[in-house]
């Protein structure tokens, strides 16, 4: 349904978005929000090894039916990134597609991303765009957040902003809902 009838690319966006900030090949991923292992699928063949968390078990159970991640974990990304497995060994690369639009406030989720990537690592994630706030929360349900409000997340919490374009999100009943896809460097 996201793919076919709301015509959603976001997992391929930030994937091409990557990829353009230098191609090279990932030891270790995490994919905050997996949902059925979309953004998976578009990363795997960059990664040596691959991470999935969702809150939602049904979600879980169909990103294991595509064999794509070396972990699944139905969790929460706070309890998951205080987890031993997130602290067993340093991401190179954290996608997140369409997840930080269920989160308003990004500064603990973004300081503790820092501690848990390695130098160089890569941050990939979309966001729905908002002005003259951090973020907001929208009619929809979802949060929305300004540009501004994730460069200085970025910066302090040490990541260099490497791409931030406008981007369709997907499509919706009052046509398409835009926003951004942003990848970050940890430095």
């Amino acid at each position: 349904e996201l793919v076919g009838q709301l015509d959603y690319r976001v997992p391929e966006t930030l994937r091409r978005l990557t990829g353009e900030c230098g191609s090279r090949r990932f030891g270790r991923a995490l994919d905050l929000g997996c949902g059925t292992g979309l953004s998976g699928a578009a990363f795997r063949n960059d990664v040596d090894e691959i991470v999935g968390i969702d809150l939602a078990p049904a979600m879980i159970a169909e990103a294991k039916k595509k064999k794509l991640y070396n972990a699944l974990f139905t969790m929460e990304i706070a309890a998951y990134l205080a987890s031993n497995d997130a602290k067993r060994k340093p991401f190179d690369l954290v996608i997140a597609a369409d997840v930080f639009i269920y989160v308003g406030k990004l500064d603990d989720i973004f300081a503790t991303l820092a501690e848990r990537m390695a130098t160089g690592g890569l941050l990939a994630f979309s966001i729905e765009g908002c002005v003259d706030k951090d973020f907001a929360l929208r009619a929809s349900g979802r949060y929305a957040h300004d540009v501004c409000y994730i460069e200085n997340l970025a910066r302090r919490n040490g990541f260099d902003v490497r791409a931030c374009k406008s981007v369709p999100i997907r499509k919706a009943s009052d046509g398409t809902v835009d926003g951004f896809a942003v990848v970050l460097e940890r430095g």
